[in-house]
């Protein structure tokens, strides 16, 4: 299964449940992941669903789209309907979930679990297919070692499935290392990053947890005027309709940029485009302006706008190479409430 097939289950799950968001918490999921991804990933024919907000009719996703259905028979692959406890997963799973949406999906957004839960749901699983499944996204560089760790306390399980989870994760790194650099002196080697998506970053829409993180990350990027609130900004994006903040989170959870977009039912607009300083030049930037653009078109807007600030120009370059062009407008505005 690829990409596009899985947003076709996605789609249809969505139009039998009458639910528009559907998780996805098998292999499958790995294809939310922005990465080049092993043959592994694109094995299997079945992709483990539930609808989030009426996981009771996962059942009728299986009858309709499942194994032996019409559909598997039309298209090769097929839904399997699951329960929400099928998979045993780290806590804060959810606030993990990476969002697949967009016109193969027909308006359903599909959840699917980040790499982390993926994989340590695989490993607490302990099927040799599921080991298989690991180690092959271990040695591709899905994930890191240290990430990984960090999670197998908050699994729901006993003392010794821990260590035993901890025990092969050391192994399979241990063995990608040596399969990925068998002779290779790397005292001369010069780590070159890839210059779209060199981080493993997940981005999602943030949540009220999460103001506090992203407030810091604008003021460490020097995007807050004296004259603006953050706090006021960032919870009237998130409270209307026609506007969201999305952050870009690496594997361990820190929110490594973010950008505020919005549409006014004919433009939409982009603020607060920020990546951690500590990023730089390691495309996040990028990624959370993508971001952005995909959130404008899911609803219906053509063209996307921003505004810099005379005394920031040393960024119309970074957004020329994204392909924005400098407009000869001239921006009027007018305060209708007194400034802060």
């Amino acid at each position: 299964m690829n990409r596009i097939q899985l947003e076709h289950i996605i789609r249809a799950a969505s139009e039998i449940s009458d639910d528009s968001e559907i998780v996805v918490i098998g292999s499958q999921a790995i294809h939310a992941q922005d990465a080049t991804l092993p043959p592994i990933a694109f094995q299997s024919a079945e992709a483990d669903v539930f609808p989030l907000n009426q996981p009771e009719r996962a059942d009728e996703v299986d009858a309709a789209i499942g194994e032996l259905s019409i559909f598997h028979e039309t298209y090769g692959y097929y839904a399997h309907g699951v329960s929400p406890r099928t998979a045993i997963l780290p806590t804060g799973w959810e606030q993990r979930l990476v969002r697949v949406a967009g016109p193969n999906t027909g308006g359903a957004t599909g959840l699917c679990l980040g790499v982390l839960d993926l994989l340590l749901s695989k490993y607490a699983a302990g099927r040799e297919k599921d080991l298989e499944f690991n180690r092959e996204m271990i040695r591709s560089g899905c994930a890191t070692k240290r990430a990984l760790v960090n999670l197998v306390p908050h699994l729901p399980v006993d003392d010794k499935l821990k260590s035993l989870i901890l025990a092969r994760i050391q192994s399979d790194f241990a063995a990608a290392n040596q399969h990925r650099f068998p002779k290779l002196n790397r005292s001369n080697v010069k780590v070159v990053p890839n210059p779209r998506f060199p981080m493993s970053l997940a981005v999602r829409s943030a949540t009220l947890d999460d103001e506090q993180q992203v407030i810091a990350l604008w003021h460490a990027c020097d995007l807050v005027a004296s004259y603006n609130d953050p706090v006021a900004d960032f919870r009237f994006a998130k409270a209307g309709p026609c506007s969201d903040v999305l952050v870009a989170v690496d594997e361990a959870g820190a929110i490594m940029g973010s950008v505020m977009v919005g549409h006014d039912g004919h433009r939409g607009w982009l603020y607060y485009v920020a990546a951690s300083p500590a990023s730089r030049g390691e495309g996040v930037g990028r990624r959370v302006v993508e971001a952005a653009e995909n959130w404008l078109r899911e609803h219906g807007v053509a063209k996307a706008q921003l505004l810099v600030r005379e005394t920031n120009t040393k960024v119309v370059s970074f957004y020329e190479h994204l392909g924005f062009e400098t407009a000869p407008r001239v921006v009027m505005s007018k305060w209708l409430a007194e400034t802060p």
